[in-house]
């Protein structure tokens, strides 16, 4: 696994709500809670909604593993384990 700087200006935005997102641009990443909706996107790629923005120093990628080994139920115990996730 090799961690990678990507070379595009990112922002972290709070929206007012999704409507305006590019979810086709090259990199689109949002999350919700009940408090907030949070996007981070390219700079340029920032919707006119937003109510909160900050600039991201630096955005780092994961390359060259399986990414879906760290994620879901029991990925704890996988990556202790060394073992590949159950196929479905």
């Amino acid at each position: 696994m090799t961690i990678q700087a990507l070379p595009d200006a990112f922002s972290v935005c709070k929206v007012a709500d999704y409507t305006l997102v590019d979810r086709k641009a090259v990199f689109c990443f949002s999350g919700q809670t009940d408090a907030e909706r949070s996007l981070v996107c390219r700079t340029q790629d920032v919707p006119d909604n937003v109510t909160a923005q900050e600039l991201a120093k630096m955005l780092l990628a994961a390359v060259g593993f399986d990414a879906s080994r760290y994620t879901g139920a029991g990925w704890a115990a996988r990556a202790e384990a060394g073992m590949k996730p159950a196929t479905p």
